[in-house]
């Protein structure tokens, strides 16, 4: 299926059918196996950060920050530069930039606290 959705930009006409399908990877090629994991620390720093606004939005800037620290202010800021990058990544802002390279271990620090939070904190 994935292969057939890569393919269906053959059949594309203007103005005449409009092809628009989910992302999908293909685990049998490993530059797609990197995209998805790519996609997925992505769309993890996005979630977050919409999730620390509408957190923000509901109980006030003042209240978001809990006294124990549950939310470490290193994983807001993590995610937010990852975002910044990928932005400017996507609009080419990067060309004549050094490419951006986040360390595994930040990674797995910052999914750790993501789940911790998304997924645990419910």
């Amino acid at each position: 299926m994935c292969n057939n959705m890569e393919k269906a930009y053959w059949f594309y006409e203007a103005g005449i059918s409009n092809i628009h399908f989910p992302r999908c990877y293909n685990f049998d090629q490993s530059a797609q196996m990197e995209e998805f994991i790519q996609d997925y620390y992505i769309t993890a720093c996005f979630g977050i950060l919409k999730w620390f606004s509408l957190l923000a939005n509901l109980v006030g800037p003042e209240n978001t920050w809990s006294p124990n620290g549950t939310i470490p202010i290193n994983m807001i800021s993590f995610a937010l530069e990852r975002c910044v990058e990928y932005i400017s990544v996507q609009v080419h802002e990067d060309i004549d930039r050094k490419d951006y390279d986040t360390p595994l271990s930040a990674w797995h620090q910052f999914l750790d606290w993501y789940h911790e939070i998304i997924y645990e904190s419910l």
